[in-house]
C-alpha cells in the first residue's frame, strides 16, 4: 500500500515536472518568437502586390540594401519595402513626431511635442505640398509608400509596437513630405533665439546683447566667393516701448520645447583634382544631429530604369540626400539663415481672433485641431493663423505670429529626385534652384573634374529687418518682398583655391542679406578645415577624409594662453603648476586630455560671475544653453569694450581669472604636485549617449540602449562631438573609384534591437574607420550576403 502511494506520488511529480518543463519551454518560445518573428526576411522569394515585375533586394555583410528593379515605381516600391524592414517603427515616429501625433501612442508625456508641432502645422503643410505632387515624382512617393505598407503586413510588427500596443496608419507621400518638414523644423526653428535676443536687448542694451551672440571672428572667416547675398537696408531692433513690453509679457509663455541646438557640427567639403592623389576630386561630408536610436540615417543603393545613386537617406523620405550617382557626389551642412521673422501682432481684445493689419482689423484663420491621448481625453488645440503665419504665443491682445517659409508651398521631393538623377552641374544648380528648405549648404564634385557649392532654399528679401529680433506686424514695413534670387544666393563653381568648405559659419559679409544672419556658427571649424586642405601637397581621398577627425579647439587653445599668461607670476604655487600646464597644451581635445575639463570649468565660474549678475537668473540659463562664452572672453582679452556697459573690460576680466581658476581646481580635486593631471579626462566626460526613445526603464534600457562610449573633440572643433549632439554620418566619395567611397553610419543598418546590424557599426564610426561601400555591379554582387526577391503578386 505504502509502495503504491509513494509510486503514485512519484508518478504525479514527473507528470508535474514534465508539464512544468513544457509550459517553460512553450514561454521560451514563445518570447523567442515574439523577439525574432519581427526580423525582416532577407533570403528566398516574397509574392507581393505592387509591382509590375522582380525587384531584387541584395544585402551585403552590414546589412545595406542594394535594391535593383526594372522600372522606377517599382524600384521604390522595393525602396520603401526594405528601409521598413528595418526601420518601421522609426518612420512611424518621425511622421508622427512631424503631424503631432506622438501622444495617441505616448500619453500626455509628449502633448507639449504635439500640441507644439500642430500649432506650427507642418503636417497640414505636407498635405498641401501632397496635393500638389504630380508626375514621376508622385508616382515615386506613392510606390515607395506602397512598399511600407507592403513590409508592415509582411511580418509581425517590431516589439516597439507591442509594448505600446498599437498598429501603425498606412504610410502616404504626406508622412514622408513631414518628415522633410521635420529635418526643417530641427535645423532651421529658431525663432527662440529672436525672442532671447529681444529680451536681452530690453535687459543689457543692443550693443552688449550684439556683442554676446555675436560668435563670428574676422580673422578667421571664410566668405563663398559669389553671389551678392541680396541687398539689406536696415536692421530693425526692439526700441519701441509697447513692442518690448509685449515682448517681454509673450516671454513668460510657454514656447518651443524642442529649441535649436547651438555648434550643430557640420562639415563639408569638395576638394578639386589640382589638390588629390587620384586626380579626381574628392568631397567629404559629416552631419551632425541629436543622438538618436536607431541611427538618425539609413544606407541604400537605387539601381534601375536610369537611376544609379547610393547613401544616407533620412527613413521615411525616398530619395539619397547625401552620396554620389554614376557622376557626381553630392552632400549638405546646414545653412544657418535667418528664415523665420516673429511678427507681434495687436488683436482686438484678449479673447478675440480680429488683430490689426494697415489700419484695419482682420479675422484669423482657425485652424482646428483634434489631439488623441492615449489614456486620456481627446485635447481641442485652436490654432489661428494669421497673414503673416501660426500664432505661436499669445499673451494678453499681444500675440507672435510665425512667418516661415517651410510653412509655405515647396517640392522637396522633386528637388531630391532631381539631384538623384543629375549629371552635370548645371542640372544640379536647376534642381536647387525650385527648393524652399530647408537651407542646406550644398557641396559638390563630378567626374568631369568639376567641384562647387550652393546655398539652397529660399530667403526671405527683407527691406526692413535681418530676422534677428521680433518687429511690428501691424503694417507693411517688416514685410517679405519674395525672395533673394537663386544666382544671388553664395555659390563657387571651381574655385581658385582648388576646394570648397562649408560648416555653418558665415557665408557672405555682414552687410548682405545673407550674411546678416545671427544664427551662424563661430568661424572656428571651417577656418582649421581650410587651413587643412590649404596644404602643398597632394592628398588621398583617405587623408582628406580624415579632417572629419580633427579635434583642435582653437578658441580655447587662445583662451589657455591666456590663462597661462596671466597665472604664471601668481604667487600660489599651483595656479604656476596650472600656467605651465596650459602652456603645454596644443589644443587638442583628446578622449585623454584633462585641460579641456579644466577650461570649461573656469569658462562656467567666469560666466557666473561677470555675466549671472547682469542678465538674472533664467536670462543666464537660456543664454548659455545657445551660446558658447569662450569667444567673448577671447575678444574681451583682446581689448574689445563692447561688454564695458555691463562690465566686462580686459581689465576686470584678467583680474577674474585667477579666482576663477581657483575655484575650477578647487571643484576639480587639482593638487599643486599633480595639477591638471588630478583632473577627470575629457572623454568620459564627454561620452556619446545614445538613448533609445523607450529606454527610459530596465529592463527594456538594456535592450534597446546603446552603452556610453568616450568620445574626443567639442562644439567648436571638426570632430564636433557632444554627449546628446555629434555626427550622425561620415561621407568621403571619391570619385576615382566609387567603390573605395566611405559611407559610416553611428550605430547600424537596422532598428531592431535584436537584429545583427542594430548596433554593429557603433566602434567602427566612434573609432572612425574607413568603411568602403560597394556600389559596381561586380563589387555588389562579391559583397552580397542575402538576397531577396520580390515577386509581382499576380
Amino acid at each position: 500500500m505504502s509502495f503504491s502511494l509513494r509510486k503514485g506520488r512519484a508518478a504525479v511529480l514527473r507528470a508535474v515536472g514534465l508539464a512544468l518543463l513544457v509550459v517553460i519551454f512553450l514561454a521560451i518560445a514563445a518570447v523567442a518568437w515574439i523577439i525574432r518573428s519581427p526580423l525582416p526576411k532577407i533570403n528566398g522569394k516574397l509574392n507581393v502586390a505592387g509591382i509590375s515585375a522582380p525587384v531584387t533586394i541584395r544585402r551585403d555583410a552590414r546589412g545595406i540594401a542594394h535594391i535593383e528593379a526594372a522600372n522606377e515605381a517599382d524600384l521604390f516600391f522595393g525602396e520603401g519595402f526594405a528601409c521598413a524592414q528595418d526601420r518601421l517603427w522609426q518612420m512611424d515616429v518621425l511622421r508622427r513626431t512631424a503631424e503631432g501625433k506622438l501622444s495617441e501612442i505616448g500619453g500626455p508625456a509628449t502633448l507639449s511635442v504635439d500640441r507644439y508641432m500642430r500649432t506650427l502645422g507642418l503636417g497640414a503643410a505636407a498635405a498641401h505640398d501632397a496635393a500638389l505632387l504630380h508626375g514621376q515624382s508622385l508616382e515615386d512617393a506613392q510606390a515607395y509608400a506602397a512598399g511600407v505598407n507592403a513590409a508592415a503586413a509582411s511580418k509581425p510588427l517590431p516589439i516597439e509596437f507591442r509594448l505600446l500596443g498599437y498598429r501603425p496608419a498606412p504610410w502616404t507621400p504626406t508622412d514622408s513630405i513631414s518628415i522633410i518638414k521635420l529635418m526643417a523644423q530641427r535645423l532651421d526653428d529658431q525663432w527662440s533665439l529672436i525672442e532671447l535676443r529681444a529680451l536681452m536687448e530690453t535687459k543689457i542694451g543692443p550693443k552688449a546683447t550684439a556683442s554676446l551672440m555675436d560668435a563670428q571672428v574676422p580673422r578667421l572667416e571664410h566668405f563663398v566667393a559669389f553671389g551678392a547675398g541680396g541687398t539689406m537696408l536696415r536692421k530693425s531692433a526692439a526700441n519701441n516701448s509697447a513692442l518690448r513690453d509685449a515682448v517681454v509679457a509673450l516671454a513668460s509663455q510657454s514656447g518651443d520645447p524642442w529649441p535649436h541646438d547651438p555648434q550643430s557640427g557640420s562639415n563639408n567639403w569638395a576638394v578639386s583634382v589640382r589638390r588629390t592623389t587620384t586626380r579626381m576630386p574628392v568631397l567629404s561630408n559629416d552631419t551632425h544631429l541629436d543622438h538618436a536610436v536607431p541611427s538618425t540615417y539609413w544606407l541604400v543603393q537605387l539601381t534601375g530604369a536610369g537611376m544609379n545613386v547610393e547613401g544616407f537617406i533620412i527613413p521615411g523620405i525616398p530619395f539619397v540626400a547625401l552620396g554620389h550617382n554614376e557622376r557626381i557626389a553630392f552632400g549638405v551642412t546646414s545653412g544657418d539663415i535667418a528664415v523665420q521673422d516673429l511678427y507681434v501682432e495687436k488683436f482686438r481684445s484678449a479673447t478675440s481672433d480680429e488683430y490689426l493689419a494697415n489700419g484695419r482689423w482682420m479675422r484669423a484663420e482657425h485652424r482646428h485641431e483634434r489631439i488623441l491621448i492615449k489614456g486620456s481625453a481627446p485635447q481641442q488645440l485652436d490654432v489661428l493663423v494669421t497673414r503673416h503665419g501660426p500664432i505661436v504665443k499669445r499673451a494678453g491682445s499681444s500675440g507672435y505670429s510665425l512667418a516661415w517659409t517651410i510653412l509655405r508651398a515647396g517640392d522637396e521631393i522633386g528637388l531630391l529626385r532631381s539631384l538623384d538623377l543629375a549629371g552635370s552641374w548645371r542640372q544640379f544648380e536647376a534642381g536647387l534652384g525650385h527648393v524652399v528648405g530647408p537651407m542646406f549648404n550644398w557641396a559638390y564634385a563630378d567626374v568631369d573634374g568639376n567641384i562647387g557649392y550652393h546655398l539652397g532654399g529660399e530667403v526671405p528679401n527683407r527691406l526692413l529687418g535681418d530676422g534677428s529680433v521680433p518687429v511690428e506686424g501691424q503694417d507693411d514695413r517688416y514685410a517679405w518682398h519674395g525672395f533673394v534670387r537663386f544666382d544671388q544666393l553664395p555659390h563657387a563653381f571651381n574655385p581658385a583655391r582648388g576646394f570648397v568648405a562649408t560648416a555653418n559659419n558665415q557665408l557672405a559679409p555682414s552687410s548682405t542679406q545673407i550674411g546678416s544672419s545671427p544664427f551662424f556658427d563661430g568661424p572656428y571649424r571651417v577656418d582649421r578645415i581650410y587651413r587643412r586642405l590649404s596644404g602643398c601637397c597632394a592628398m588621398t581621398p583617405q587623408q582628406i577624409g580624415s579632417i572629419q577627425l580633427d579635434n583642435l579647439d582653437t578658441a580655447r587653445l587662445e583662451f589657455a594662453r591666456a590663462l597661462s599668461a596671466a597665472l604664471r607670476r601668481s604667487t600660489d604655487s599651483r595656479l604656476r603648476r596650472i600656467s605651465d600646464q596650459l602652456a603645454d597644451w596644443n589644443g587638442a581635445v583628446t578622449i585623454d586630455s584633462t585641460v579641456p575639463t579644466f577650461l570649461t570649468t573656469v569658462e562656467d565660474v567666469l560666466a557666473d560671475r561677470l555675466l549671472k549678475p547682469r542678465l538674472g537668473a533664467a536670462l543666464m540659463t537660456r543664454y548659455r544653453a545657445n551660446y558658447s562664452v569662450v569667444t567673448i572672453f577671447n575678444r574681451t582679452l583682446e581689448g574689445d569694450g563692447s561688454l564695458a556697459t555691463i562690465g566686462m573690460t580686459k581689465p576686470i576680466l584678467l583680474g577674474a581669472l585667477p579666482a576663477a581658476c581657483t575655484t575650477a581646481a578647487n571643484s576639480l580635486g587639482v593638487t599643486e604636485q599633480a595639477g591638471l593631471n588630478a583632473v577627470k579626462a575629457w572623454g568620459p566626460l564627454n561620452a556619446g549617449i545614445f538613448d533609445h526613445p523607450l529606454g527610459v526603464q530596465w529592463p527594456v534600457n538594456v535592450l534597446f540602449n546603446i552603452r556610453p562610449f568616450p568620445q574626443q573633440g567639442d562644439g567648436l572643433t571638426v570632430y564636433a562631438a557632444k554627449p546628446a549632439h555629434g555626427p550622425a554620418s561620415r561621407l568621403v566619395d571619391d570619385l576615382s573609384n566609387w567603390d573605395n567611397s566611405s559611407f559610416a553610419l553611428t550605430l547600424g543598418e537596422s532598428g531592431q534591437f535584436n537584429d545583427p546590424h542594430y548596433q554593429d557599426e557603433v566602434e567602427m564610426f566612434a573609432q572612425a574607420r574607413w568603411v568602403p561601400l560597394p556600389f559596381s555591379d561586380a563589387a555588389v554582387k562579391a559583397a552580397t550576403k542575402d538576397t531577396l526577391v520580390l515577386n509581382p503578386n499576380l
